[in-house]
């Protein structure tokens, strides 16, 4: 899935595919900063979404693999994962009864990064069409959003944007 997830996801999406990283996020916000300083204003926003691979839908899940192009047998593998999951509750050694799990990417697990970059992709995608961005290098596209997983940083550089 690492191969050819670069192809898919968001560029400024610093997670999930070959390498990326943290630093390059940083690198490129550090850019932008440096950018304005001489250029024109920017407001930058950090927004770290709340609980955000616990929040995923397992079903919005499935809708975002196939819209990018998964095979069903592969989407079958990864829901298989993910299908009839439950969980409970351990308490002094007292276990509650089994709960079903709709929702949420197993932190920890190897595919988490990437299947989350999936699921916030169109977001990503929307905000880039709807802001102007920085545009750090003169031939470069503005980049208006900077992500690693459920970290986003929006970069607005008019009044009316915000």
């Amino acid at each position: 899935m690492k191969p050819i997830l670069q192809d898919l996801i968001h560029p400024q999406q610093h997670c999930g595919s070959l390498g990326t990283s943290v630093f390059e996020a940083v690198a490129t916000i550090r850019d932008a900063i440096a950018h304005s300083e001489i250029t024109h204003p920017l407001c930058v926003i950090a927004i770290d979404f709340q609980s955000a691979f616990d929040r995923v839908s397992h079903r919005y899940m499935e809708k975002a693999l196939h819209a990018h192009g998964f095979d069903d047998p592969f989407i079958r593998r990864i829901m298989g994962l993910y299908r009839n999951a439950s969980s409970e509750v351990q308490v002094n050694g007292f276990s509650s009864n089994g709960f079903p799990i709709s929702c949420s990417i197993r932190q920890g697990c190897p595919l988490s990064m990437m299947l989350y970059a999936i699921c916030i992709n169109p977001l990503l995608h929307t905000f880039e069409e709807a802001l102007n961005g920085v545009r750090i290098r003169r031939r470069s596209p503005g980049t208006a959003a900077i992500a690693y997983a459920d970290d986003v940083i929006f970069l607005l550089t008019d009044q009316d944007e915000a």
